[in-house]
């Protein structure tokens, strides 16, 4: 099972360190979502993290920056996605020419699942539990239906919203591929290293039950 931690959309000064350090212990994907800086902002931001890591951070908006900075991948927004199929063909180019980068986009709805796109390597589903960083956001989702199209979908599904230690073993029964975690990381927790920690190692104790399992 996969975690991936997103940026929280304001702080940036505080955050670069903390951000580091998880990097440091094994944070393998980071979101890097923050809608209202600057592309000159960002670039500082990005140029922040040490060259060895940036291969693990993924972009949401200026994605012209990733390939400029060896970036993981880019996040395809409601906003992109609404200027028509120009990124899904940009996607499909870049597989053919093999280039080494990852494609992500969100869901809000099962029914959204069920017409997938399966050219993203990988979809958020949200939110999944109640959010933490946005308390209008509840889980909204049936179990029973929710683990049938788990079970079904080609898709990577990683579980958004509201995700905690306490229920990441939810999130693994269900059939997720992985959890993103944002809320608990940077609002619920007072040391966000701690809370990442603490959430790996509860992933790891899961994967480990699987193995023997197996």
């Amino acid at each position: 099972m996969k975690i991936v931690v997103f940026s929280s959309s304001n702080k940036v000064k505080s955050e670069i360190p903390e951000v580091i350090k998880m990097f440091e212990n094994g944070l393998a994907c980071f979101h890097l979502r923050k809608p209202k800086l600057r592309l000159k902002e960002l670039d500082k931001y990005i140029l922040a993290i040490p060259e060895k890591y940036r291969n693990r951070v993924v972009l949401h908006t200026h994605h012209e920056l990733a390939s400029l900075h060896g970036l993981k991948g880019v996040h395809h927004s409601r906003a992109h996605r609404k200027m028509g199929s120009i990124y899904t063909i940009k996607i499909g180019i870049a597989k053919m020419l093999k280039k080494k980068m990852f494609y992500s986009r969100s869901y809000h709805s099962l029914a959204e699942v069920k017409k997938s796109q399966t050219i993203y390597d990988y979809v958020f589903l949200s939110p999944v539990f109640d959010s933490i960083s946005k308390n209008y956001h509840k889980s909204s989702f049936a179990n029973g239906e929710l683990e049938q199209i788990l079970k079904s979908t080609k898709q990577n599904i990683y579980a958004l919203g509201g995700v905690t230690p306490e229920n990441v073993e939810m999130a693994f029964k269900m059939g997720f591929d992985g959890v993103a975690v944002l809320g608990y990381i940077w609002e619920a927790h007072h040391n966000p290293l701690d809370a990442f920690l603490t959430i790996k190692e509860k992933i790891n104790q899961l994967d480990d039950q699987l193995s023997i399992a197996v």
